[in-house]
């Protein structure tokens, strides 16, 4: 078993989701990620966020401010932000209009580095 320690990445979770909320996305995400390209697709995200019952309004408020990077999928970072969305706006909070700086998810630069196809 074994407690593996945290290593803080800079700013990956976000300041207001709990340690112990993190593992449950990241469970979900698991779940979600059917195909475990490490990416859950807008259909699937889609799928899961409707079973919340939010009009469709928040719903595509919630995928635009988590979907950082606009790439139409959710990385497990950005959906995090998508569940916590889901639970504050189900628990009766405002959704934001923009994230506020400690739930921005880090969106990392896209790096040119080597090892393409041959």
């Amino acid at each position: 078993g074994g407690g593996g320690g945290g290593g803080g990445g800079g700013g990956v979770l976000p300041a207001i989701v709990t340690a112990a909320a993190r593992a449950q996305y990241d469970q979900i995400f698991a779940k979600a990620d059917d195909d475990g390209d490490g990416f859950v697709s807008a259909q699937q995200a889609r799928d899961l966020l409707m079973r919340s019952n939010l009009p469709n309004d928040d719903l595509a408020r919630i995928w635009e401010l988590s979907d950082a990077d606009r790439d139409r999928q959710l990385s497990q970072d950005e959906f995090a932000v998508a569940m916590y969305l889901v639970n504050s706006r189900l628990t009766g909070a405002e959704l934001p209009a923009t994230l506020p700086p400690n739930l921005l998810v880090d969106v990392p630069a896209s790096s040119d580095g080597g090892g393409g196809a041959q």
